[in-house]
């Protein structure tokens, strides 16, 4: 296990209605859960704590705002792109939000040069990808801040 990442990164693709409708708030709204015994947070939410195994967990939306810890920009659609070609260059980031969370998401709407790790990022709500049935999935995306250099030298 990474000591700077401390657990799975979450990628949110989803291919069932159900899935969909259960992880709607962790979509739209960046909510996760916030153990009641240790107060560890975590994204997506869960049912128990990964850091001392309890159950009892509350419901807490992160904030929206965050740092870029990394960036991979890809000029290519692949077949793992499949449904993103509309969305070309993908730019993909890890991103530790400002309660220390650290997610996967796509930086968009922004200059090439200003996505940078350090880079200040707010979420925005915007469209994800195509399904299978031409409708369009919508969850969070991240855009930088005007003048949002972090003063922390991640």
């Amino acid at each position: 296990m990474s000591t700077e990442f401390q657990e799975q990164i979450y990628r949110h693709t989803t291919a069932s209605c159900t899935r969909s409708w259960r992880e709607r708030r962790g979509r739209y709204l960046l909510e996760g859960t916030r153990c009641k015994e240790c107060g560890a947070v975590h994204f997506p939410r869960r049912t128990v704590c990964s850091t001392c195994n309890s159950r009892n967990l509350e419901h807490c939306q992160h904030p929206a705002t965050g740092t870029i810890v990394m960036v991979n920009i890809c000029w290519q659609a692949t077949g793992v792109h499949f449904g993103y070609g509309e969305n070309i260059p993908r730019i993909s980031t890890v991103i530790r939000l400002d309660d220390g969370v650290t997610i996967l998401a796509e930086v968009t709407d922004t200059e090439l040069d200003k996505i940078v790790a350090g880079a200040r990022v707010e979420m925005v709500l915007k469209k994800l990808h195509r399904e299978s049935n031409s409708t369009w999935m919508y969850g969070y995306k991240f855009v930088v801040i005007e003048g949002g250099e972090s003063g922390d030298g991640e």
